[in-house]
């Protein structure tokens, strides 16, 4: 590749970065506003109208799957606070371990209280291991065929195809 299409190439990459670096501020309610949409709308929609076609209620079949979704979630926040609190609590604030004891003093800063903020590598590895747990995820989605193929209506004895899992 020649040397003047690589930097032209340097210099569109660099000022779309900086375009996005700009708007992103303005466009990012409107983004998170999108995402949420189509994930009510591809999962919890047909969760709903399962759900309704047994209870015969569509507001009890919504509050139940978003309520069910809500709890999901702050469960799943609340194991890593709880995690954050038993690791960085106790690397942080000194412990009396034994409390009827006089402990000699060591190098490791013995009943001193420090702050914590976690490196970027440290973000990097927790990012980048939900990262790679959701590809293992995505992976195994794609090659063992969970997904069905054909689905068939009660209704009007028709099979409608899917491309989900082709």
């Amino acid at each position: 590749m020649d040397a003047t299409l690589k930097i032209y190439r340097l210099m569109v990459g660099l000022v779309m970065a900086g375009v996005i670096w700009i708007l992103f501020p303005f466009i990012s309610l409107v983004l998170i506003m999108l995402v949420l949409s189509f994930i009510f709308t591809s999962i919890f929609l047909p969760a709903v109208d399962t759900l309704e076609r047994r209870i015969h209620n569509r507001g009890l079949s919504v509050l139940l799957i978003v309520g069910s979704a809500i709890v999901a979630f702050t469960w799943f926040l609340g194991s890593f606070m709880s995690m954050f609190v038993i690791i960085i609590a106790g690397q942080a604030y000194p412990l009396t371990i034994f409390p009827d004891h006089t402990i000699m003093e060591s190098s490791f800063y013995d009943d001193v209280i420090h702050s914590y903020v976690p490196s970027i590598y440290e973000l990097g590895l927790g990012i980048g291991g939900t990262a790679l747990a959701l590809i293992i995820v995505l992976i195994g989605l794609a090659n063992l065929k969970f997904l069905p193929k054909i689905i068939r209506s009660k209704n009007n004895n028709k099979n409608l195809e899917t491309s989900s899992a082709d």
